[in-house]
């Protein structure tokens, strides 16, 4: 009985969730000075193992997710629980002979790329997460003697003993970007009072 309930649980997700965040602590804390750093440089780690490629590459992912969270995700989150407040206006400039519009905000595109912005920093954070286990994977294999995998190697390995990943990849990409995102946008649009009185760009909907 004790066996099944064991096999249950590993099943819950939450389990699995909570098993996580566990395994990332641990390895946080039993984890050498360079492990501990790449909570801080993702990269650093790998420079310590001489992967000098891997290193460089998680190190400008970093830079990139907090350029992206610094511009992009924040001008369109700070201003997700309001959808917007400037209104759209059109006025006819007599001089060009044409209508001159204001900065206004589009409440479907604030909505669109919250949304999005949301689902690249969840990523981001696994990303983030999984990086400091894999850096400890590393510190592991060193210090019992054993061969730590080459930048090659490891590309090697995408063909060969992780080719299912590599070739699942793409189809789960596509899946998140045009079913799993939209999806959520449609569900999220269903809780405002989006109408055909409340349509943007004209008009703004909450």
């Amino acid at each position: 009985m004790t066996g099944s309930l064991a096999r249950v649980e590993k099943k819950n997700p939450l389990f699995i969730i909570g098993g996580f965040f566990k395994g990332i602590a641990v390895d946080f804390i039993e984890g050498d000075a360079f492990v501990k750093l790449s909570a801080l440089i993702m990269g650093a780690g790998f420079f310590r193992r001489k992967q000098i490629i891997k290193g460089i590459i998680m190190t400008l992912f970093q830079a990139v997710i907090i350029f992206f969270a610094g511009t992009f995700a924040t001008h369109y989150l700070s201003r997700f629980g309001t959808l917007g407040t400037v209104r759209f206006e059109s006025v006819f400039n007599p001089e060009t002979m044409r209508n001159e519009f204001n900065d206004f905000d589009n409440s479907f595109q604030i909505l669109l790329y919250s949304i999005v912005s949301i689902v690249v920093l969840l990523v981001a954070v696994i990303v983030y997460l999984r990086n400091i286990r894999n850096v400890r994977a590393l510190e592991i294999l060193a210090r019992s003697g054993r061969h730590v995998p080459t930048f090659i190697e490891d590309v090697r390995s995408i063909s060969d003993k992780r080719f299912h990943v590599t070739l699942l990849s793409l189809p789960c990409l596509g899946i998140v970007l045009f079913t799993v995102i939209p999806l959520i946008v449609m569900i999220t649009v269903a809780f405002t009072n989006y109408d055909q009185q409340n349509m943007p760009p004209a008009n703004l909907f909450t």
